[in-house]
């Protein structure tokens, strides 16, 4: 029998983030002989081809009529859906998670159907999924399937940890269960509806108020131990903390060409999601623009809405792995 697997990563479709993480780990596993196939949304498509891995596409929504090919919807989504980022987060649930969360729950049945036949095409020995939302289909590819948290490490509960998506603080429980019941008034629908079509395919329903569940085989996350929050329940065996992963297919970059000079060099990333707030970056772009300090800018999707200062280098994407060596 050859010792040659074939591992599905299945990263949250469309989002960079889990992409990337994946992309690491898929790179480990190609060098010792194994083989990668990426499951990813079509506006992803030939990406991960182009880093050398096989791809297959799929969709979490119907292709729309009359849309401009170059739009990205999830920039559109952030420029509407900013001014609700000034909101306390209790209020942010109606406005910005809900939405969020229903995307991710019509996108599960409707691209079930296509996570199914890929399975049946690549027949992986395991899949990997670094997604919020616990697809059924995952758990359905008739192999051992691994979760990946590398969004936050809040997502595995503690009772001594404040809510995920909180933003609380550890020291103040105060606000705590005000958030917590109003996260289950809001999305108590959408958590039935998310589990009646887990169980309608034959798959066990999540945990109270989670859209997601643990892999009984393996579960991973990307978190420094450093600066994680300490916990008053271990997590099972089933657990490994990563600390963090780093891609080593990245291009090359050098920073004295970019921006020449002797000041101190200052990196800044708000990642996929902060990088669409472009109020927010300019502020911090014009706040660096006072300083004599040289900065190198990941700015996203929306560049050509922002303004770099005198010394400061930037660009939509950014081989971040090669920076700050």
């Amino acid at each position: 029998m050859s010792s040659r697997k074939t591992i599905a990563f299945f990263p949250e479709p469309g989002a960079w983030g889990p992409t990337n993480n994946c992309v690491a780990i898929g790179e480990v596993l190609r060098e010792r002989g194994h083989r990668a196939v990426f499951v990813v949304d079509v506006s992803f498509e030939g990406v991960l081809e182009g880093k050398g891995f096989d791809e297959r596409a799929m969709r979490m929504a119907p292709p729309e009529e009359n849309v401009d090919p170059t739009a990205d919807p999830w920039a559109e989504f952030i420029r509407a859906t900013a001014p609700e980022f000034r909101k306390p987060t209790i209020e942010q649930q109606a406005s910005v998670t809900k939405p969020i969360w229903q995307a991710l729950v019509a996108g599960e049945q409707f691209a079930h159907a296509r996570l199914m036949e890929i399975w049946e095409d690549v027949r992986p020995d395991v899949v990997c999924t670094d997604n919020v939302t616990g697809f059924p289909a995952v758990e359905l590819a008739g192999c051992p399937w691994a979760r990946f948290v590398s969004a936050n490490p809040l997502e595995m509960r503690d009772p001594d940890l404040p809510p995920p998506l909180s933003g609380l603080p550890v020291s103040d429980r105060s606000g705590w269960q005000a958030f917590i019941d109003e996260y289950h008034r809001v999305h108590e629908g959408l958590l039935a509806e998310h589990n009646d079509f887990r169980q309608s395919v034959g798959v066990a329903p999540c945990p109270p108020d989670e859209f997601n569940t643990r892999s009984p085989w393996l579960n991973m996350y990307l978190f420094p131990e450093v600066a994680d929050y300490e916990r008053s329940r271990p997590l099972d065996t089933t657990w490994h903390r990563l600390q963090s992963t780093v891609r080593t297919s990245e291009a090359s970059f050098d920073v004295n060409e970019h921006i020449p000079g002797d000041g101190k060099i200052v990196y800044l990333s708000l990642g996929s999601l902060g990088c669409m707030d472009v109020e927010l970056m300019q502020r911090l772009i014009d706040a660096l623009a006072m300083t004599q300090h040289r900065a190198v800018v990941s700015m996203g999707p929306l560049k050509d809405q922002m303004t770099l200062g005198p010394i400061m280098y930037g660009d939509q994407f950014l081989p971040q792995p090669s920076i700050l060596p």
